[in-house]
């Protein structure tokens, strides 16, 4: 009796933990692409990218508004803004929820730089999908912004 009930959940553990794969960053990069950083005149945008040498922007948002754009599977996909919290820098909330057409993005930024003057940041962009899939990036950025002219 102790053998099967031992065996019994052996075999629940592994089919629960085997429902929501999470790759690493490395091959996370496979899935990510370049978004376009279209910053209209007079505005800023943030831009995160992974924090790999070199690496292009995977993530656009103008700042003040409520829509961005996350490349994912070589696709652009468009993010509504659902929540957003904590301390705002330069426009920026730190704590971010979107979504997407069956995705989920969270993003939590803290200040980069030790001058704290609100332009550079690092986190982490954690990105779900229905069905249990998931991944979380670590990513760096910045504000950029583009003159009125």
């Amino acid at each position: 009796m102790t053998r099967m009930l031992l065996a019994g959940t052996v075999l629940c553990l592994t089919a629960c933990s085997a429902s929501a794969p999470v790759l690493d960053s490395a091959a996370m990069q496979t899935r990510l692409a370049p978004v376009p950083a279209n910053i209209p005149n007079g505005k800023c945008a943030l831009l995160l990218s992974p924090r790999e040498e070199g690496a292009a922007p995977v993530f656009f948002q103008v700042v003040g508004r409520r829509d961005a754009f996350i490349a994912l599977d070589k696709k652009q996909h468009k993010l509504s803004l659902k929540q957003a919290k904590g301390k705002l820098a330069n426009g920026v909330w730190t704590e971010q929820e979107l979504l997407g057409h069956r995705l989920t993005v969270n993003i939590n930024l803290r200040h980069a730089d030790a001058t704290n003057d609100g332009q550079h940041f690092r986190g982490v962009i954690s990105l779900t999908k229905p069905g249990g899939w998931s991944n979380a990036i670590p990513i760096e950025g910045t504000t950029q912004c583009r003159s009125r002219n």
